[in-house]
């Protein structure tokens, strides 16, 4: 039966619909029916939006609903009654994140993502890293932004976020960005191969496979597990993934290294805390047939552990000992070292670094006090605890003195500092998406913004997490917005400091054509990049040393001049010396000669 099938509009001529007429079976009459399509976006293209569909392309020939074509850039539509800013809209720290990304060519690594709207994806991210807003206030941020000049055919709206994010978040689009972000990390910062390994809970109340009920250190909540791989060296994130909450991370462990491996990843040695302690994931790094170490690492052994307990037992008289003893950061910790076996097999060598920490002593022992006052444990369990208190220990493959591996266990805090960033500043948290390929790529696109974050503060060489405040201090210079260019307010002192340590400036004025600002190259001629300051911090090293190394030099020649002179003078000294002794003694050879002269005489 032949149907004609066409688009028909209501009464107000907003709103569209799929009509389709045909003849009824009988042959006397014709069928009409229609289907509501929403607002035409595109109606050329055949492009609609409605709340249930979204936004999607129509095949007017089957009435089929297609997801938009892979690069199509949907049109903006203004909503006019929100109110929108077209004078003074805010500037310096959207222009100083845009520029820092184009320096550092980080935008190649983010087109990796695949999205066909480049502008969308990069406002996206950049509203990430500066706003705390959720996504439904992301319009409104766009609209009182430079980011509107910067990149204009963004659509900011809520549901083209979430089609964003949709997209992002399909595993090959993920698996592209990881290749090319790692292999840009080891290019561009360092190629070390040490990695920090940990993971966190994401909260949250979605009904997908990843969100699932766990119990955490007592804890039950809905949750999905987020894992994070990072970088020794730097303290970047290098790579994340997500697992169901109710996984419990030893098992993720060889996983994560295997798929990390295969995205390019290099892993020679591994921190990780206890929750990554277990028979099975101490072979991986060993050989299986010889029993050789082939993967250093260094992970904290759990309180349950019974090679734990009997060192304890066998070392607690005498680790206290005077030779123990050192320092870390402002802790007093001791410390022992003592060969162990490891694996299911319990056949590879191993070495298991007990300490003694007098300040985890003092806090433990008052909480055991606590919990014995409020008879939350009896006295009995009291004085089996307290025994143990202040203990912990660490499993290396390699022998180092305890004094050495402590400050290496403890890098794995940078991990948990991204993790920080991640849900202060990146809006790692709260979630509300509603799909798995959503969920996902709201956690690649808060990735990407932490690890732009963690880039910006290992150039500025800072600790400090209140990045945040730096940022706000750039976003005090707004822009005066006029037809053919903008004018800049003035840079305050701190600004100025964060806009030199990146060889960022801002123009006076940028000229605007048709709604788009025209970017100078010439405002990166200066842009230092973290390479571009290692290695001239490495040249001023390279020309202190040799400074150094020229005034020891002619030190070194002085004091041999002086040397030298010191031992002619010493030299002279004695010539005098002995032509005087030489002189004395001719003299008295001749007295006596006379003396015997005159005895001889008067003998006569």
């Amino acid at each position: 039966m032949e149907v004609l099938m066409y688009i028909g509009r209501d009464g107000t001529g907003r709103y569209r619909y799929l009509c389709s007429t045909s003849r009824e079976a009988e042959g006397n009459g014709f069928h009409h029916d229609s289907v509501y399509l929403g607002v035409a976006v595109d109606e050329a293209n055949l492009i609609f939006q409605n709340r249930k569909d979204g936004i999607f392309q129509l095949d007017l020939d089957t009435g089929e609903k297609k997801p938009l074509p892979n690069g199509y850039v949907a049109p903006k539509i203004t909503d006019h009654r929100k109110k929108i800013r077209l004078s003074a809209i805010d500037f310096g720290d959207v222009f100083f994140v845009d520029q820092f990304i184009r320096g550092n060519h980080f935008d190649e690594v983010i087109k990796a993502l695949g999205y066909g709207n480049y502008e969308s994806l990069i406002s996206v991210i950049i509203f990430y890293v500066v706003s705390y807003l959720p996504n439904v206030w992301a319009d409104q941020w766009y609209e009182g932004s430079i980011i509107k000049l910067l990149y204009p055919n963004a659509c900011m709206n809520s549901q083209r976020i979430s089609d964003l994010l949709e997209s992002v978040g399909k595993p090959d689009n993920v698996r592209a960005f990881h290749e090319k972000y790692i292999r840009y990390i080891y290019t561009h910062y360092s190629d070390d191969p040490g990695i920090l390994i940990d993971s966190t809970g994401l909260p949250n109340a979605i009904r997908i496979a990843l969100s699932q009920v766990n119990n955490h250190n007592g804890v039950i909540e809905r949750e999905a597990r987020f894992i994070m791989v990072g970088q020794i060296t730097t303290g970047l994130p290098i790579y994340a993934r997500c697992v169901p909450g109710n996984i419990v991370d030893k098992t993720t462990l060889a996983t994560t290294m295997a798929i990390f491996r295969e995205l390019g990843g290099k892993v020679n040695l591994v921190l990780a805390d206890c929750g990554y302690m277990s028979a099975p994931n101490l072979d991986l790094f060993y050989n299986q047939e010889t029993g050789e170490l082939i993967t250093d690492y260094v992970i904290r052994a759990s309180n349950s552990d019974k090679r734990l307990k009997e060192a304890i037992q066998q070392y607690r008289e005498t680790i206290g000992d005077d030779q123990n003893m050192f320092l870390y950061r402002d802790r007093v910790l001791y410390g022992i070292r003592t060969p162990c076996k490891v694996g299911e097999s319990k056949g590879k060598d191993a070495y298991l670094y007990l300490f003694l920490d007098e300040q985890r002593r003092r806090d433990e022992s008052d909480r055991l006090r606590h919990k014995l006052v409020s008879q939350e444990i009896s006295q009995e369990e009291y004085l089996k605890q307290k025994k143990n208190v202040g203990f912990f220990a660490l499993i290396s493959g390699t022998m180092r003195n305890p004094e050495q591996v402590i400050p290496q266990y403890y890098l794995r805090e940078d991990v948990e500092q991204i993790f920080d960033f991640s849900k202060g500043y990146a809006k790692l948290l709260p979630i509300g998406c509603r799909k798995t390929e959503t969920f996902q790529g709201h956690l690649m696109i808060s990735f990407i913004a932490t690890a732009i974050i963690k880039m910006m503060q290992l150039q500025l060489k800072t600790t400090d997490n209140c990045l945040a405040g730096k940022l706000e201090a750039l976003r005090v210079t707004k822009a005066e917005v006029f037809s053919s260019k903008i004018v800049l307010t003035e840079v305050n002192a701190e600004g100025n400091k964060i806009l030199k340590a990146f060889g960022v400036s801002f123009p006076k004025e940028i000229p605007v054509n048709h709604g788009t600002l025209i970017l100078k190259d010439s405002y990166l001629e200066e842009f230092i990049t973290y390479k571009r300051m290692m290695e001239d911090e490495q040249a001023a090293e390279d020309r202190q040393r040799a400074k150094e190394e020229k005034a020891a030099e002619k030190k070194r020649k002085a004091e041999e001049r002086a040397a030298k002179k010191k031992e002619k003078e010493e030299k002279q000294r004695q010539k005098e010396f002995d032509a005087a002794v030489n002189d004395e003694v001719k003299r008295r050879m001749s007295d006596e000669k006379i003396k015997a002269m005159y005895k001889k005489q008067s003998d006569k």
